[in-house]
């Protein structure tokens, strides 16, 4: 019995001091690691930063400037350029917005009953089922009088007479003839001057010469255009004219800066000898 308990003695003191080392390096470790920085500064700094990264107004600000200026880029580029539509001859006497705008052109010019349209040289206008181009027009009259047509290009990769022009244009009806047509659109000028024209004030003097506006009328004869819209050509046989498929155009600037230099009480003075005319000079 002696021998046996200095032996359970020593077991139970073994035991004893290997819980005793066992707390005391876990109390140490324990220590350490809590003491360590850099066991701290694996997570809550990381977390600190990417928290910092997302709410910061700062980092925001270039993330939505950039869909703002996609959208104004796009705005810009994909807004489409839309050329003037033709002027469509069937719209006229409707009330339409073109109406309105061809009434007031005509207006302007005093003639608003021995004409159809006022259109510039650098647009388009519809016949029936034929659309043209007034530059096309004036390219090929110019070509027939052996004339240099100018151009310019313009933003739809088109060209356009250099110098824009308003021309009147009239559409060919039954029962039309040339002479009429112009003897009408003077009438009307010189009405809307105040100054009455006789009906028959285009027939002969008693001495068998031309009267003033016949020479006038004469003249018109050449400075006109008379345009074929089936054949799309120039016309120089004045005589035969078809209904609703040729128009007569007549250059407004030339138009009135002739009617403008004559005094009608001086209009039987004129001269005409087939090309050119001479008017008297206009005193005052």
């Amino acid at each position: 019995m002696s021998e046996t308990r200095p032996v359970q003695k020593k077991r139970i003191a073994a035991v004893c001091l290997f819980f005793v080392l066992f707390f005391l390096v876990a109390a140490y470790l324990f220590l350490k690691n809590d003491r360590d920085p850099s066991s701290v500064s694996l997570s809550v700094p990381v977390t600190e930063s990417s928290e910092t990264e997302i709410e910061d107004p700062m980092m925001k600000v270039p993330q939505q400037a950039v869909p703002v200026v996609e959208q104004r880029l796009s705005a810009v580029v994909e807004k489409p350029i839309q050329k003037a539509p033709a002027i469509d001859f069937k719209d006229l006497k409707t009330g339409s917005d073109l109406d309105q705008v061809m009434e007031k052109r005509l207006r302007a010019a005093g003639i608003t009953q021995s004409l159809d349209m006022i259109v510039r040289s650098d647009e388009s206008f519809t016949v029936g089922d034929r659309t043209v181009s007034m530059p096309d027009i004036l390219e090929k009259a110019s070509a027939a009088r052996q004339q240099i047509f100018e151009t310019r290009i313009t933003e739809f990769e088109g060209t356009a007479p250099e110098r824009i022009d308003e021309y009147g244009i009239y559409v060919v009806r039954p029962g039309d003839n040339i002479w009429n047509i112009h003897f009408n659109i003077l009438k009307e000028y010189y009405g809307s001057q105040g100054i009455p024209v006789a009906y028959d004030a285009d027939e002969p003097l008693d001495t068998g010469h031309s009267s003033g506006v016949g020479k006038i009328l004469k003249f018109s004869e050449i400075m006109v255009i008379i345009y074929n819209l089936i054949e799309e050509k120039i016309v120089t046989d004045i005589d035969l004219i078809e209904p609703m498929s040729k128009i007569v155009l007549y250059n407004m600037n030339q138009v009135f800066a002739l009617l403008s230099e004559i005094r009608f009480d001086q209009i039987d003075q004129i001269q005409f000898d087939g090309r050119t005319i001479w008017v008297p000079v206009k005193e005052g």
